[in-house]
């Protein structure tokens, strides 16, 4: 969650800067590459989805087995 906040502020500083506004406005402005960007933002989400899953997953079952295996 502290990441999300500290990736947002820089967000926030990075928008006040004027130039970096008005490229964020011609990148938006051309819709293949929008579109793009979005899509590949969306696969990277599901990708950490898709990892961190797993990662419980493998956790749970290592936890389960040292549970089973213990005397």
């Amino acid at each position: 969650m502290l990441k999300m906040f500290w990736i947002i502020v820089l967000m926030i500083a990075v928008l006040w800067i004027p130039n970096a506004r008005y490229a964020v406005r011609q990148y938006m402005a051309d819709r293949n590459k929008l579109i793009f960007t979005v899509y590949m933002v969306l696969l990277i989400v599901l990708g950490y989805l898709v990892v961190s899953l797993t990662t419980h997953i493998l956790e749970f079952a290592q936890a389960s087995q040292e549970i089973i295996d213990a005397p």
